[in-house]
């Protein structure tokens, strides 16, 4: 089908159907090259582009056979943001973004974390990080013991319930840091304890008072959870949570009696 659509589209170059069957063909073949080689004739104007075809869609194009290619110099290349004179107001072109976004994929199925870490760095220092690429940055900062760094970089994701699957994310990046702490923050545990409760995560907010009692706060692990229990309305699950609470009481050292 490659070579029928690419005849098609270097026969009828008004006609924008072949061209992108053509990308189709080559993406669910993972073949790069025709694609290539028919984008670079677009972008030489050895062809003329059909109507219809923008440059942002040929860009994401471009990069995306790149990054099957594996052509990590062409897209590190391609993924510089334009820059002015100096003095000059910075411009504010975004024809490299795609580029850059297959730049991070190709360094993260390469394993080249340093690299990962230098260009999510990069991005993050010119305000053009979104919250999932920040994610990204702070597990592989996790993986290598960069703990400090990575906390750094979960306080730029704000708390604020406008994202529930981003928070979770969040919420449980900050507590796998406190884990790995040999010293807990009990202050930390309890906020993100309170703003699971608040965001009616009530799984997660169990998950935090346990880890509160494993670093010697059982008290406040047992106030979190009688507020967890008062807020849920399902008897069972009141129940499991009594039981919890009986039960981090009893690791504690309080007796039977005084329960």
């Amino acid at each position: 089908a490659i070579p029928v659509y690419r005849a098609e589209a270097l026969k009828t170059p008004d006609d924008y159907e072949p061209l992108r069957e053509l990308f189709d063909s080559c993406l669910d073949a993972l073949e790069p090259e025709p694609a290539l080689q028919m984008i670079d004739l677009l972008n030489s104007r050895e062809i003329s582009a059909p109507p219809g075809l923008t440059v942002s869609y040929l860009n994401e194009q471009h990069a995306r056979f790149l990054l099957i290619k594996r052509d990590i110099e062409r897209l590190s290349q391609l993924g510089q943001a334009p820059v002015g004179r100096k003095g000059s107001p910075p411009i504010a072109g975004t024809s490299h973004i795609p580029y850059q976004k297959a730049l991070i994929q190709a360094y993260r199925q390469t394993d080249n974390s340093d690299a990962l870490i230098r260009l999510l760095s990069h991005l993050r220092n010119r305000g053009e990080i979104s919250q999932k690429e920040l994610l990204l940055g702070v597990s592989v900062l996790h993986e290598n013991g960069s703990y400090d760094t990575a906390r750094e970089w979960l306080d730029d994701i704000p708390l604020d319930h406008t994202d529930s699957e981003i928070e979770r994310k969040v919420m449980a990046a900050l507590l796998e840091l406190e884990k790995a702490s040999a010293t807990p923050d009990k202050e930390e545990l309890i906020r993100l304890a309170r703003h699971s409760l608040e965001g009616s995560n009530s799984d997660f907010a169990a998950t935090v008072a346990t880890v509160l009692a494993g670093a010697g706060h059982t008290g406040d692990a047992v106030g979190i959870l009688r507020l967890l229990q008062r807020n849920i309305p399902n008897a069972g699950m009141r129940t499991q949570i009594a039981n919890q609470i009986i039960q981090l009481q009893l690791q504690a050292g309080t007796g039977v009696g005084d329960l």
